[in-house]
């Protein structure tokens, strides 16, 4: 099919691939949405008697629908369809390997539509902290996808992370989670400075905390934080923030819905406009944004 007239090639491919997605959570995700438990190959008896064996192959398929909290009638709302999908293989029960591509049709801009990140990992998890704590570490690899990343000369990205989550039984309730992060990404480019002149950021690292709490076995709310500096090539350091409230149901083993609000997108500054203090927000007019999310595991 070809792009209508003024619409961009990069835009028809995201429309395209938001049209097979959505074939893929309509159809087999209806049908799994209304199970309580996933397909099974064996009989009970089979299924009793056999061992378990790791699932090598697994993936995630996300559609999310976000929207500014605010319309102030000025042109500014941001409204976009998200893509994510990533797919993992196991290497054993600690080592695993992925690919995420992910992407967003701007319904604001169709100018705005594009893939906005191509990462390849490998993660290695189970490693214990005391008997308190269990953690894993990742390192990713990043190529350029954008035409922002593009224009600013990106050649690729290279990260490491962390996470630690607190064990149930060192909770006080088994139903509460509590996790802590931290990433540092090292940005290598062409030049330093992209092709409009801004100096392009070489490090950047992310410190956050994710806590949530289980209502049920399939009903959970979760509160993020994130606090992010950036430097660029010049040594200029900059802060920013991000937060998150988020509602989700586990629809079925494979299907997840979520409702939430998202504060920065991705990130707002930490100083206020005159840069003289500090200004977190819960909401306000310019940063806030709503979305909905329906993921597909297999």
């Amino acid at each position: 099919m070809d792009p209508r007239p003024g619409e961009s090639m990069v835009s028809q491919q995201i429309k395209n691939a938001f049209a097979r997605v959505a074939v893929l959570l309509l159809a087999p995700g209806i049908a799994l949405a209304s199970s309580t438990t996933p397909p099974a190959n064996k009989s009970t008896a089979q299924a009793i008697a056999s061992p378990k064996t790791v699932k090598a192959w697994s993936g995630t398929v996300s559609v999310s629908r976000s929207n500014s909290l605010y319309d102030q009638k000025n042109g500014t709302e941001q409204s976009s369809w998200d893509l994510s999908a990533s797919t993992r293989f196991k290497w054993n029960k600690d080592w695993s390997s992925a690919l995420l591509l992910e992407g967003s049709q701007d319904l604001m801009d169709e100018t705005a539509s594009d893939w906005s990140r191509f990462q390849v990992s490998t993660r290695r998890a189970g490693i214990s902290l005391g008997r308190s704590w269990k953690s894993m570490i990742n390192g990713n690899f990043g190529l350029p996808i954008s035409r922002a990343q593009k224009a600013a000369t990106l050649k690729a990205n290279v990260g490491l992370s962390a996470r630690a989550d607190l064990n149930s039984a060192a909770a006080f309730d088994d139903r509460f989670s509590f996790a802590g992060l931290l990433s540092v990404t090292r940005s290598i480019h062409d030049f330093e400075t992209a092709k409009n002149g801004a100096v392009n950021t070489q490090y950047s690292s992310v410190q956050g905390i994710e806590t949530g709490w289980s209502f049920t076995e399939k009903t959970s709310i979760s509160v993020s934080l994130s606090h992010i500096n950036t430097w660029t090539y010049q040594g200029t350091m900059k802060e920013y923030y991000s937060h998150s409230q988020e509602l989700g149901y586990q629809a079925s083993p494979r299907v997840g819905l979520a409702v939430g609000h998202q504060y920065g997108a991705p990130y707002a500054s930490v100083w206020s406009t005159r840069g003289d203090s500090y200004n977190f927000q819960v909401i306000d007019e310019n940063n806030s944004y709503v979305y909905g999310t329906v993921t597909l595991s297999f």
